[in-house]
């Protein structure tokens, strides 16, 4: 049903729809729920392009109110592959197209080179990304990725007046809450200052986009999670990391509210399934009362395998959005919940040997804290294989509960 809608409703004219998969949910109880699809649109001379489609649903009455604030004449103007939204009488869906987006309303802004030439030249970034003009004809910027009314990660390569097309290229990250897009900042320049390995950040060009530069290499591999060598040398950055005063500015850790949000993801959970949702709450509820807090040190805040870069003998960390300053503990007990939640048991091994490689660099873990904050980690993604739009989600869901269990227990 969704791709005959959105072939009729929002294909532009010579495009036709070539393929359509869900990425994103989220599920709003009695406010309604959001969908959203990848889809591939093609020319019949053959030019292809890929975009994104949100279907929301909820009462008429918001639907309506959400279409008016998307009746914007200036997007009629552009060629777009997709048109901007429909909102559909007979199903009370309201469909809308990449970069149309209810948290990030400057998103297509931050998509022309034009606009961030702009940015570029009013910022003031240290050090300036240029001393010369950012030429937007000759300019590009992709998506890397996008979480609806949360976040878009894009990559800009750019042409600057005096230098060749390609030299330069940067990320910029756009967030709906503007308070999410400075600890990026705040952590890396903390990092550089200290000589650790991180993206080079550059500053705020609006409160709500950071920018840095990209930084080469590739994602920690699936199959490295079976090389202790390099396992440990994961460890090692990390203890680090760790090393680094945490900034003042940056968040503490609050371990009250780390369990209010392990029981909304678990309350979450529970709307569309009761009995992994009630299951989830008791787990949370098993995990009171909180350990006594840690020392405090810069946590990354969102560590898993695909924020590792790995180039040839140098490793680093990327995407600090969630930087804050707290228990070590937290950054292990995240990287565990997401190894066990990617790669089931054989991330046994790897773990070990990133704890090893963590007090080889000097740090210190105090084993019932790091139980706890990888128990908490594990719930708080209880609700991630069905926001994912996984086919067996339920499965996957039962597997981190059973797997939260077992550490809990430790």
């Amino acid at each position: 049903m969704v791709r005959r809608l959105v072939q009729r409703h929002l294909v532009s004219e010579g495009w036709e729809v070539r393929g359509l998969a869900p990425v994103y949910s989220r599920y709003k109880g009695v406010d309604g729920g959001l969908v959203t699809y990848r889809v591939d649109v093609a020319q019949r001379r053959g030019e292809a392009r890929t975009s994104f489609v949100s279907v929301r649903t909820g009462p008429p009455s918001r639907l309506e109110s959400q279409a008016e604030r998307f009746r914007d004449p200036s997007w009629a103007k552009r060629a777009l592959p997709l048109q901007p939204f429909h909102l559909d009488a007979d199903t009370q869906l309201l469909l809308y197209a990449f970069p149309l987006d209810r948290g990030m309303r400057d998103l297509h802004r931050a998509l022309r080179p034009k606009w961030i030439g702009r940015w570029l030249a009013e910022a003031p970034l240290s050090p300036p990304a240029s001393t010369t003009p950012l030429l937007h004809r000759k300019s590009t910027v992709t998506v890397l990725s996008y979480r609806p009314e949360r976040r878009a990660v894009l990559r800009l390569d750019a042409a600057f007046e005096g230098r060749a097309f390609g030299s330069d290229s940067f990320v910029l990250r756009m967030h709906a809450d503007p308070r999410r897009a400075r600890p990026a900042v705040v952590a890396g320049a903390a990092l550089q200052v200290a000589g650790v390995a991180a993206p080079a950040t550059l500053g705020m060009l609006r409160p709500d986009l950071s920018i840095e530069r990209h930084c080469t290499g590739t994602p920690l591999p699936a199959t490295s999670i079976d090389n202790d060598v390099l396992m440990r040398a994961v460890g090692r950055h990390l203890a680090r990391v760790h090393a680094v005063v945490p900034p003042t500015t940056l968040e503490v850790l609050d371990h009250s509210e780390l369990h209010l949000r392990a029981l909304r993801c678990a309350q979450d959970l529970a709307r569309v399934h009761v009995g992994l949702g009630a299951w989830a709450e008791r787990c949370a509820m098993a995990l009171l009362p909180a350990p006594p807090v840690g020392p405090r040190v810069l946590l990354h805040g969102d560590l898993h395998p695909g924020q590792v870069l790995v180039e040839g003998p140098r490793l680093l960390f990327v995407d600090w959005d969630r930087s804050c300053a707290g228990d070590p503990e937290y950054d292990l007990g995240v990287l565990a919940a997401h190894l066990f939640h990617g790669y089931g048991r054989r991330a046994e091994r790897a773990f070990q040997a990133v704890t090893r490689g963590y007090r080889d660099g000097g740090g210190l873990l105090d084993e019932p804290r790091l139980h706890w904050h990888q128990a908490h980690a594990l719930l708080r993604l209880v609700d991630t294989p069905h926001r994912s739009v996984r086919p067996d989600w339920p499965e996957r869901t039962e597997w981190i509960l059973t797997r939260l269990e077992e550490v809990a227990r430790c």
